[in-house]
């Protein structure tokens, strides 16, 4: 799946960040590649398939699938994104949890609500939006929910 400009469900999100980081991995990769690595090992890298002969091209298509295979596996094997860029970085799901889902949610019980409601909610947002993650069938705070018919 190719990168997307309007993602319609997480899952093309995930594939627009596995997309990104490939290419910025790749393109760290081959400037390492091409000016910080040493002659000697450039040329182990060129040869380490053995039968290939050594050559740029070769070294960079290894520095490339070697990079989209490690951008594969940061998005969609170890889900970084969410488990350090978004909780310690951007917190956008923080800020959509506290700011879209649970008002909307609480909407018809608002003026049945103390007024530290949304503090509370903030210092547990887990616990609270547990809730709704389980009502999405999800398990953790990941959005892979099955479409409902």
């Amino acid at each position: 799946m190719l990168p997307s400009i309007y993602p319609k469900q997480y899952q093309d999100v995930k594939a627009n960040l596995q997309w990104y980081t490939t290419i910025i991995l790749g393109l760290i990769g081959l400037v390492f590649y091409l000016f910080i690595l040493p002659d000697k090992h450039r040329q182990t890298v060129d040869t380490i398939f053995g039968q290939i002969p050594p050559s740029p091209i070769v070294g960079s298509g290894i520095i490339v699938v070697f990079f989209g295979f490690l951008g594969w596996l940061l998005i969609f094997g170890l889900e970084i994104h969410e488990k350090v860029y978004d909780r310690y970085f951007t917190r956008w799901r923080f800020y959509y949890d506290l700011d879209f889902i649970l008002p909307t949610l609480v909407r018809p019980f608002t003026h049945r609500l103390d007024r530290r409601f949304f503090q509370v909610a903030q210092n547990n947002r887990y616990k609270f939006m547990k809730l709704f993650y389980h009502f999405v069938e999800t398990t953790n705070m990941n959005t892979k929910s099955k479409k409902i018919s």
